[in-house]
Order: structure tokens, then C-alpha cells, then sequence
């Protein structure tokens, strides 16, 4: 490329893609996280209607000791020096605190769900896949990554909490930053995979950093709202929703907005009244309609 020549017409700084592009691309995404609909039920989708209906399609593990897979992924030319004992603390310590973070993931949904879920991950790894981080934002990793964890003894049969042959959650932490392209971009998706007796379901995929000082919580306890507890997000999707008005959706204010991201992941926003009522962890109930 010849920095010295002037760029093409048409051509200039900060373009991005036009909203309809970006709308496309999002809708194919977001549909991948909803298992295929029976043929007697609706096609499932992201909008919130209420409490019998706002809550995602899909099994549902919101209550109860859940014990997920966390498979920590490398890869040939992106390393991170994060172990399996920093994860492992993030994600089931009690009293945490390290890097920041308000508390463990586990610690959050037990204080979420006023100690109905009792959420603990298993971590395993890190494995080095075979090829360069570039390949994979255009092949998923899930598969190449679940198949080196089962190689190294991982068991799929202890995440099956119901006995129902279905691993309750996987989630795959990646070595570096986060990289918001291709498959790579952090998701919660269904993917149907058969290992023996047992099947996948859903699965979700994030970044680990380069280094314990980049770990937080915020995104880990978002992408599992959606597989555990199957909550929608709540920030604005565009004309997703169904109108073509900006808001902010619920801001900062609920792990499914933007509440993730506050103090950069480490001190997640609560999960609001309105989700936690769907799922049935509020059990005290005020009424503020006057009696008759």
C-alpha cells in the first residue's frame, strides 16, 4: 500500500457500514442463539412481551446446583498468560475481589438469585489449537476446542444436571483481546454436537485477555443470562424492535443492557426486577394498585 497517495473517492474516515448491513449481519447472528423451534411451537425470537412470554426459547437452568465446562483456547500465534487457577477463582471464588471485580460469576448469580442458582464451572486448558486466531473468525472453534478438551479426559457426562444427555453450559475463553469480527465476536449461540452419549446445546465464547489484569466478570455473567437463564438483552436493537426510534434500552441499569460493562466488566449492573421476576427468583411480590 502507498501511504503517499491520495485515498479513493468516496473514501473517508471512520466509514462504517450502513445501518442495514449491520442489521442483516446482527439478525443472522442472533437467530444462531435460539435452539431450532418444534414443530409445534413458534419460531423463537428476542423481543420481550411480557411474563409468560419475554424469556427466550430453550432449556432453561436457572435454579438448582449447575456445574458448566470452561474450556480456556489458545491459539499458534496468540498466547495469554492467564492459567487456569486465575479463571478457576473468577469464576467459583468465594470472596473475590482480585483485578477490581466486585465478586466471583458464581458469587453473582447466588446473590441474583437469592440462593437458588448455584452456578460452578469446571475450567480446563488452556489447549493451543491447530491454526492462526485469523482462520477462526471465519471457522467456529467450538467444535476443534470441545473435541481437544474430551481428548484430555474432560468427562461430559458430570454437566448434565437433569440426566437428560445435554451438557448444561460450555463456555470457550480465548487467549488475547477481544475481536469483534466473524465467529470470534462474543456470543451465545445453539450448536447441536453428539460425543457419545451426550449432546451439546448451548454454548458461549468470549475473550480471556492477554493477561489476569484485563479478567472481569461482566461479560461471562451476560452471556450466561442468556444460556442459563435464557434472557433476552435489553438494549436497543434497531429496527429489530420493531420501530425505528434510538433509545438506550434499560443503559447501564441490568447485566442484559449495557450493565455488563460497567467499571470496564468488573462490577456488573444487578440483573433488573423484571428478569428476575420471569425465572421466578423474586418471592416477595409488592403490589402498588390501591384495593378496592
Amino acid at each position: 500500500m502507498d501511504l503517499s497517495r491520495a485515498p479513493p473517492e468516496k473514501i473517508w474516515r471512520h466509514l462504517k457500514e450502513s445501518e442495514q448491513v449491520r442489521n442483516s449481519k446482527f439478525e443472522t447472528r442472533y437467530a444462531r442463539m435460539n435452539p431450532p423451534a418444534e414443530l409445534y411451537r413458534p419460531v423463537a425470537n428476542l423481543r420481550t412481551f411480557g411474563p409468560n412470554k419475554g424469556l427466550l426459547e430453550g432449556r432453561r437452568l436457572s435454579e438448582g446446583d449447575i456445574k458448566g465446562l470452561t474450556i480456556l483456547v489458545q491459539f499458534k500465534d496468540v498466547k495469554s498468560n492467564v492459567t487456569q487457577e486465575d479463571v478457576d477463582r473468577m469464576l467459583n471464588g468465594e470472596n473475590y475481589t482480585e483485578n477490581g471485580n466486585f465478586c466471583s460469576a458464581r458469587e453473582y448469580f447466588r446473590l441474583m438469585s437469592g440462593g437458588k442458582l448455584n452456578y460452578t464451572n469446571v475450567v480446563v486448558g488452556p489447549i493451543t489449537l491447530s491454526k492462526n486466531r485469523q482462520y477462526y473468525a471465519n471457522h467456529l472453534l467450538v467444535e476443534e476446542a470441545l473435541d481437544m478438551a474430551i481428548d484430555s479426559g474432560v468427562d461430559l457426562k458430570i454437566f448434565d444436571s437433569q440426566d437428560e444427555g445435554i451438557v448444561d453450559a460450555i463456555n470457550f475463553l480465548y487467549a488475547g483481546q477481544t475481536q469483534y469480527i466473524g465467529e470470534l465476536w462474543p456470543h451465545n449461540y445453539f450448536l447441536k454436537l453428539k460425543r457419545g452419549n451426550m449432546k451439546t446445546h448451548f454454548y458461549m465464547l468470549s475473550s480471556l485477555g492477554r493477561s489476569k489484569e484485563d479478567m472481569s466478570i461482566g461479560t461471562f455473567c451476560h452471556e450466561n443470562g442468556h444460556m442459563l437463564c435464557r434472557w433476552p438483552d435489553l438494549y436497543d436493537y434497531g429496527v429489530r424492535d420493531g420501530d425505528f426510534e434510538k433509545s438506550a434500552g434499560l443503559g447501564y441499569y441490568c447485566l442484559m443492557s449495557a450493565g455488563n460493562h460497567n467499571n470496564n466488566g468488573r462490577v456488573p449492573s444487578p440483573v433488573c426486577a423484571y428478569l428476575r421476576y420471569l425465572v421466578g427468583w423474586c418471592d416477595n411480590v409488592v403490589r402498588l394498585t390501591r384495593p378496592e
